[in-house]
């Protein structure tokens, strides 16, 4: 819908922020239940944390080979997708910072109101993790998880 459309008691509304979002924890750390998050497991067991400048909360990370991720393993790939798709997420990640057909360089104009990302988000993979491994969450609350290394 074009911004003009929009009725205006509708665009200056303000929708304040439920105080229990701020409370609430995600906790992936050592669930025997969640058995994607340790078959096959992490590849570097390291937990990576670091705390939102904006709310205050606390975000902890481990980083996974592409297909070896949890939301994968519910999948169930065979054997030669796994190979494929880690193929080409490797060479995908190898194009970062180069112009291709499929990342495209650009920014977003400044003062624009298009997104805000946290800082928290934007993470740099360790030495030798480069190409082909993503973080995944395993924590989020307000509270500092126990045994992290601070990035």
């Amino acid at each position: 819908m074009d911004v003009g459309q929009v009725p205006p008691e509708l665009a200056q509304q303000k929708f304040p922020l439920d105080p229990i979002v701020l409370s609430r924890e995600f906790n992936a750390l050592g669930d025997a239940n969640e058995q994607c998050y340790s078959r096959p497991g992490p590849a570097d067991p390291t937990l990576y944390c670091a705390q939102s400048s904006i709310n205050g909360y606390w975000v902890g990370y481990r980083w996974y080979k592409f297909v070896d991720q949890p939301a994968l393993q519910r999948a169930k790939l065979s054997d030669a997708s796994k190979v494929y798709m880690q193929q080409r997420v490797e060479t995908l990640h190898g194009m970062i910072g180069r112009i291709s057909r499929w990342l495209k360089p650009g920014e977003v104009p400044a003062g624009s109101e298009l997104a805000h990302i946290d800082p928290v988000a934007l993470v740099t993979p360790p030495e030798g993790l480069e190409r082909g491994y993503v973080p995944i969450g395993m924590w989020e609350s307000p509270h500092k998880p126990p045994g992290c290394k601070k990035v």
